[in-house]
């Protein structure tokens, strides 16, 4: 038993590394503007989701187009919403915070700068922490 539980500990650490490991590179890619997307979920597969940023001032603000949410809604379990901030630190914003807590929304942010993440979570969904999701085995990082 002891066995299967440190299995299944180095699987969720495995897992959540490759979903940095993509968002950082995809966030990377896009260094003078926030990049955005979605962590997703469906039948034990973790999804990473890229969408466009349709913000006027995108090296301030992301923006995701509405249909991206709907699309994505219809398919998928969101677990979040992701972005960089390629001006400072990962630190959420005010408009982060806001946002986060009107779309009752995690946020797992991506700093170019610092080359670091955090993860906020909105207070109404601060249980959300305990994702258990990540505690499944043979869970799967799918690149959309």
């Amino acid at each position: 038993m002891r066995t299967s539980y440190h299995t299944e500990a180095f699987q969720v650490v495995d897992c959540f590394n490759m979903i940095h490991k993509q968002i950082a590179e995809i966030c990377e890619n896009l260094p003078q503007e926030e990049s955005c997307g979605f962590l997703l979920y469906k039948q034990k597969k973790f999804f990473v989701k890229q969408c466009e940023n349709k913000a006027e001032d995108k090296a301030r603000y992301f923006k995701i187009d509405p249909f991206d949410y709907v699309n994505a809604f219809k398919k998928y379990k969101i677990l979040m919403c992701y972005h960089s901030h390629v001006l400072g630190d990962e630190s959420p914003s005010d408009y982060d915070i806001k946002y986060s807590e009107e779309m009752l929304m995690p946020l797992y942010i991506y700093s170019t700068v610092t080359k670091k993440y955090k993860i906020h979570y909105p207070q109404k969904l601060r249980m959300y922490k305990n994702l258990k999701l990540l505690t499944e085995s043979k869970v799967k990082l799918c690149i959309l």
